[in-house]
């Protein structure tokens, strides 16, 4: 698959919740919930594939571990 550059942001958050994901996860996310002012936006899944692999103490049941991709798509677009 051959992409180009992104015209804009809404083209960079459809390649990330497509492409990337799917090339780095083997899941897609849907985009949505755009800020008023469309700098932001969410990504949600219907799998979470971190959870396959993580199992937490009951103590830990409110660990949200799957934030560590929001710090991972961050430093990347950086």
């Amino acid at each position: 698959m051959n992409i180009g550059n992104c015209a804009n942001f809404n083209e960079t958050a459809e390649v990330i919740a497509k492409v990337a994901f799917k090339m780095f996860l083997g899941v897609t996310a849907l985009v949505g919930v755009w800020s008023a002012d469309k700098k932001t936006f969410g990504l949600t899944f219907d799998e979470n594939p971190l959870a396959e692999f993580a199992e937490l103490p009951e103590s830990c049941n409110t660990l949200w571990y799957s934030n560590v991709l929001c710090g991972v798509i961050r430093g990347a677009l950086e």
